[in-house]
């Protein structure tokens, strides 16, 4: 029977959100776990309610530290644990009460990471993030490489550093820690090609047991000009292990870069919630894109490579029809399209 850490890193979660949270993990029917709360220097009372926990089960550790990042406190968090196991737990998500249990009877003595299945709650909805490209099995050895090229595609189940359970002397002995320059789910991406870079053996189950709840007010939903950067920034440090390990993911780390582009467009520069004026809307994409030097990535697109309904988006974007892609911003924020 194998000890599981869970990982949560906390940063002025709203109060409701991190009691459900906490709570999942208190409640789990497997009860040889470790719970490693880092508190990344919240206020008061978010600091104050991990505490509280702390003194209502042993099985709580809490480490209070300066502000550094999600990244930062994920890290802190492995630092701290002492499991054979660990899996990390967003602040305002949440776990079904059987997950450690059904995990440990997939554990093997060569496992390095098992993924599983990840609900969407939003709005009083729950929905299962699908499990596109691959299925329930174990993949060994050269099998791997191909765990590493689905990364790069543009699903955000298998590239997220959350809904999977690794293994702890693998993480260490591999240096795999998560680059604290990164964020907003770009410290996810980047995070786990590399461990999908180094691993020989992952198990992949059908299970579902992980709630992402998407909420608004999240970091993770606020488009800045910042995170936009730093998203090319995580692009291009792929792509620098890449041609590190001479590997042969140049074409779906610039299709990825694509996928970026688009969304980056929509959801932040024209996204409706940004107040700004539509034309320094269209100034601060032009100087994101040419600071980038991303103008021949976009012109060299292929259509053929993405799906029909992305295709409007990619011609209105490669033909620089930046009024355009401000009214499709707009239509799809009202999720007229899809």
């Amino acid at each position: 029977m194998a000890k599981i850490s869970i990982i949560i890193p906390v940063y002025n979660v709203p109060r409701k959100f991190l009691i459900k949270c906490i709570d999942s993990v208190i409640k789990q029917t497997y009860k040889d776990i470790e719970i490693v709360i880092v508190d990344d220097g919240s206020g008061n009372e978010c600091s104050a309610l991990c505490d509280e926990f702390k003194e209502k089960d042993n099985r709580i550790n809490v480490v209070h530290k300066k502000n550094g990042g999600l990244s930062d406190a994920r890290n802190v968090g492995v630092q701290n644990t002492n499991s054979d196991w660990f899996m990390f737990l967003d602040g305002d998500d949440w776990i079904e009460e059987d997950v450690c249990g059904k995990l440990s009877e997939l554990i093997k003595y060569n496992t390095n990471v098992i993924v599983f299945g990840m609900y969407r709650d939003q709005n009083n909805k729950v929905s299962r993030i699908p499990m596109k490209y691959y299925r329930d099995k174990e993949y060994l050895n050269e099998e791997c490489e191909s765990l590493r090229k689905m990364t790069l595609k543009h699903d955000y189940f298998l590239s997220s550093s959350v809904a999977k359970l690794y293994n702890t002397e693998f993480i260490k002995n591999n240096n795999l820690w998560h680059d604290t320059e990164l964020k907003c789910g770009m410290e996810g991406i980047e995070f786990i090609y590399r461990v999908f870079c180094a691993t020989n053996n992952v198990k992949i189950s059908n299970y579902y047991g992980y709630h992402y709840v998407y909420n608004e007010d999240s970091l993770s939903a606020i488009p800045t000009i910042e995170n936009n950067y730093l998203t090319m920034k995580g692009i291009e440090k792929i792509k620098e292990t890449a041609n590190k390990l001479q590997l042969d993911d140049i074409s779906l780390i610039n299709q990825r870069h694509i996928y970026s582009i688009m969304a980056i467009a929509t959801r932040s520069y024209f996204n409706p919630r940004q107040k700004s004026i539509y034309f320094k809307k269209r100034r601060e994409y032009i100087r994101f894109i040419r600071e980038n030097y991303l103008k021949e990535l976009i012109k060299n697109i292929k259509y053929s490579e993405y799906p029909k309904k992305k295709i409007i988006l990619l011609f209105l974007i490669k033909h620089n029809l930046y009024f355009l892609i401000n009214i499709y911003s707009y239509v799809s924020a009202y999720r007229f399209i899809r």
